[in-house]
């Protein structure tokens, strides 16, 4: 019967071969790679994930160390045992193992029993932890059928938001694909996007995204759309699905600009979402969009309390009756962003966000609100001495809603 699938690395075939031997006697499924870039090259592959990996370190093409930390790099492989073979038994040899990411170390020539030994319990403590999945970002994406509601603005204030309120580093995916500004509101100037990820195919890798990630000093780091329409459609949602566990997986929230078109892309981010915050203004058409997508939101099984409409005062006199648009959508507007159109062109004149410029402003206030509203619950819940300013505010006021 197998009991586990080992992959097995080291530049010299003899001891591959014998590692095999003695591991398939035992039962176990077995991989074997002389070179660790075929390794990696095997690992990239979906579906090929061992239990359990036993390296060499002095190899030709990659020492054992960097193999390790490649592997390390990828969320989806990085909860997998590492044993480290070496020749070397000096102490220094086995910190540096152990800080590239080993979870066991044994010096050549192994003693058989204490090989299968260190096996069985590194496969036994994974066992144990298997039912305890790595916590995922709290992604909060924002959307409207129809253009020029604000959905970049809100999108961007919120990701400054929840950074200083939380003090992380919070990314933000512009989805918005073949027209997005975040960068502009951001007054920043990308060198890589979207559609450089996306070009790279199976090479993406933790240290690739992080470079592309750009930092603001508000503690939001901004993922890119592409330049360009042409380079647009190079984003495909298998992109998305290649690049997402990179983000997901390395912080607790994250913000999408979904923009106004529906796309694969966009509806990729859809089920990725614990909230999508439905942008809409005080007018028949805005309405109209709402209308149809809680229509779609609904056909695609979405929990109605994922789905967050938040009216956009675009404009100060002659909108729609909150109530009566309340009663064509068939559930109430739970959070209103008070109309302050100066403001907004201020901030995107200047890249800018209002909730750096003025966090005590009632626009900058409410998108705040809004933001702690969808945060986590331990983050809610724990308590400092010393709280962030925009968090010391929101926690002094109720939230802005409609009724």
């Amino acid at each position: 019967m197998i009991k586990a699938h080992i992959l097995a690395v080291d530049d010299n075939p003899m001891s591959t071969k014998m590692m095999g031997i003695l591991l398939r006697r035992e039962g176990f499924e077995i991989t074997l790679f002389n070179s660790p870039l075929a390794a990696l090259k095997w690992l990239k592959t979906p579906g090929n994930v061992p239990d359990l990996i036993i390296s060499d370190i002095n190899m030709p093409e990659m020492d054992g160390h960097e193999f390790l930390r490649r592997i390390r790099a990828d969320p989806g492989k990085k909860h997998i045992p590492i044993i480290l073979l070496t020749a070397q038994s000096d102490m220094s040899q086995k910190v540096a193992g152990f800080k590239a990411g080993a979870d066991d170390y044994l010096v050549k020539p192994v003693n058989s029993t204490e090989l299968l030994l260190r096996i069985e319990a590194l496969l036994a403590r994974a066992q144990a932890t298997a039912d305890e999945p790595p916590p995922e970002a709290r992604t909060i994406t924002v959307f409207s059928l129809k253009g020029g509601v604000g959905t970049t603005s809100v999108a961007v204030n919120m990701a400054v938001a929840l950074a200083s309120m939380w003090q992380c580093d919070v990314p933000l995916v512009d989805l918005s694909l073949a027209t997005g500004h975040c960068a502009l509101l951001l007054d920043t100037k990308p060198v890589h996007t979207l559609f450089h990820l996306a070009e790279m195919g199976g090479e993406i890798d933790e240290t690739v995204v992080q470079k592309v990630l750009l930092k603001h000093k508000s503690g939001v780091r901004l993922l890119p759309a592409p330049d360009s329409p042409v380079q647009a459609e190079q984003v495909t949602a298998e992109a998305i699905d290649r690049i997402w566990p990179y983000l997901s997986f390395a912080y607790p929230m994250m913000v999408v600009d979904g923009g106004n078109a529906l796309t694969d892309t966009t509806l990729n981010a859809f089920d990725r979402s614990r909230h999508i915050v439905l942008l809409l203004t005080p007018e028949l058409a805005s309405l109209k969009a709402a209308i149809d997508m809680f229509g779609l939101f609904k056909q695609l099984g979405y929990p109605p309390e994922h789905i967050v409409p938040v009216l956009n005062y675009t404009f100060g006199k002659n909108g729609l009756p909150p109530k009566d648009m309340e009663t064509a959508l068939k559930r109430p507007l739970l959070y209103a962003i008070p109309h302050d159109s100066a403001g907004f062109v201020k901030a995107i004149n200047t890249g800018q966000p209002f909730v750096m410029t003025n966090p005590s402003g009632a626009t900058g206030l409410s998108v705040a609100q809004l933001a702690y509203a969808l945060s986590p619950p331990n983050l809610k819940t724990r308590r400092t001495a010393n709280a962030p300013p925009l968090l010391a505010a929101v926690r002094r006021y109720a939230p802005v809603k409609i009724r």
